[in-house]
Parts: structure tokens; sequence; C-alpha cells
């Protein structure tokens, strides 16, 4: 199921832009080296 692996990339990026939103410089370093 290829559309389920897209939903729960954009989920984890959604979680990981949150975080990075809130102020957090470790998680913003995560959600550029994260490749997927």
């Amino acid at each position: 199921m290829v559309i389920l692996i897209h939903i729960t990339t954009f989920l984890k990026h959604l979680f990981y832009i949150t975080i990075a939103l809130s102020g957090n410089p470790k998680f913003n370093c995560n959600l550029f080296n994260d490749k997927g």
C-alpha cells in the first residue's frame, strides 16, 4: 500500500515540523537530516 506509506511519512514529518516550530533545535536538525 503505497498510499499508506505516504500517509505515515506525512504524519511523521508533520510531527517533526510541530516540534521544530516549538523551538527545539535538536528536532529541527532531525527534520532536515531525515530522508523519509
